[in-house]
Formats: C-alpha cells, structure tokens, sequence
C-alpha cells in the first residue's frame, strides 16, 4: 500500500512538471550515471524548439550545475557531442559560459577529464572569437582551463587546450595566476613532464618567456623551484635552457618565501 501510494505520488510530481522540467530531470539522470543522452526513449531534446533548448541548458541545480556540466563530467565524450550539436549555433556560447557554485564551466570540467574529445565537442562548437573568452574564464580558486589541463597531467589535453588559444592570446593565458599565485608553466613544471614544459615555452615568442619563468607565486617560487621539486632532471634542464644566458645567473638565486632558492628544494 506504501509502495503503492509513493508510486502514485512520484506520477502526480511528474505531471505537474512541464514537458521541459521533466526532460532536464532525464537528462541530469543520465549524465550522473555517465549514459548518453541518445538513450533517452522517453523524450528527446530534437522535441523541443531550439530557442526552448538553450534555455532549458541554462537550467542550474542546487550546485549551479547545469546538463551540460553534467555531461562534460560524464565518461562518455560522445554525450558532450549530442547537447552541443543540439543547440543551434547561434545559442551555443551562452551555456558555455555558465558557471556552477565553484566557479567551474563546462570547459573546466572537459579540461581536467583528459580526453580530447570532450575539448574537441566543447571548442569547437563556438566561433573562434569567443574561444578567448571561455579560455579566460577563473573558478572560485583562480584557475582556468589552461590550469585545469596542466594539472591534468595528460600531454594531449594541455597540447589540445594550448592549439585552441590564438597565438596572440596564449602569453596572457599563461601568465594567468590562481588565487595561489600559480601559473599554468609552474603547474606543468611541477609534474616534472618534460616534453610538456617544453611545449608550453614553445608557443610563445622566445622573448616572452623570461617573464613567464620569472613569476612567483604566493609562495615566492617560480617554475624553476617547481621543475626542482618534481625531481625531473630534464624539466629543470629544459627550463634552465628557457632562460637567456644572461639571465640564469639571476634566475638561480630567486628565492622563495623561505629562502629557498631552486638549488635548494
């Protein structure tokens, strides 16, 4: 009889619900469980007029989280796909931009994923133009999609974020500091993987890289100390060869909040 009357009382809830609440239910059902959105027999998003869509997309739960930050933390890259392609182009950047209640968009969470699909899906849905303006986007801890990617670990996804930030955006990018003072190279240098240090330095002008390896975080430490720390013999060797002859001398004795140069770490 209980089972019976909680039944009835999930149907009359259902009801009550417009054919657009109801299918935003679905949808974070299915993300949270990491289905994909083309499973859903019940309704599907091509019911509903694209203008409706958008708006339905925009739609954020108690955490701020909306279906497509849900499908971007989902397994299935192919479930990013499916919302994106659903929204007509001309909406397409406005949920991007949503942010939850840590401040994250649905780039970040693609970013820290490691699979290059979902940047794929995500990125290259918007014009060009607009990348930018997603890329620079900061949670509640000061990081961006770079910082996401570097943290990541995963060469391929901070290779992938970097190609889709034009060459003349990518110095500001990477000079972006958290709310730790932490840039996307310390990160990178941290991990002590080479090849990806390397890469970072190598997409921007030689000339631009002294600040870059100069900037301290909270800490006091620049990448050196971080390359130091990750105990990589190559991450310090490649930045040290990153730095201008004229300027290791000074590199080397930069100190941290205390006193520790990178020799030191």
């Amino acid at each position: 009889m209980e089972e019976d009357e909680a039944s009835s009382a999930t149907v009359m809830k259902a009801q009550k619900m417009n054919a657009e609440e109801l299918l935003y239910q679905l949808l974070k059902t299915y993300t949270d469980r990491g289905r994909r959105f083309s499973q859903l027999t019940v309704t599907d998003l091509s019911s509903i007029q694209s203008k409706n869509r958008h708006k339905l997309l925009m739609v954020q739960d108690s955490e701020g989280l909306t279906s497509l930050h849900y499908a971007s933390q989902s397994e299935d890259a192919e479930t990013v796909e499916y919302v994106m392609e659903s929204i007509a182009p001309e909406y397409r950047h406005a949920p991007l931009m949503v942010q939850d209640n840590k401040g994250m968009t649905s780039l970040h969470y693609a970013s820290q994923s490691k699979c290059t699909d979902k940047l794929k899906y995500v990125l290259e849905s918007i014009a060009p133009e607009n990348r930018h303006k997603l890329h620079m986007v900061q949670d509640s801890e000061g990081l961006t999609s770079l910082h996401y990617a570097s943290q990541s670990e995963d060469a391929d996804t901070v290779e992938y974020v970097m190609e889709s930030i034009a060459p003349e955006n990518r110095q500001t990018s990477l000079l972006l500091q958290d709310k730790k003072g932490m840039t996307s190279l310390h990160r990178v240098s941290l991990s002590g993987n080479a090849d990806t240090v390397k890469y970072l330095l190598q997409s921007i002008a030689p000339e631009n890289r002294h600040a870059l390896l100069m900037v301290q975080d909270n800490e006091g430490m620049i990448s050196l100390h971080y390359a130091s720390l990750s105990e990589s013999a190559d991450a310090v060797k490649y930045v040290l060869e990153s730095i201008a002859p004229e300027n290791r001398h000074a590199s080397l004795l930069v100190q941290d909040n205390k006193g520790m140069t990178s020799l030191l770490c």
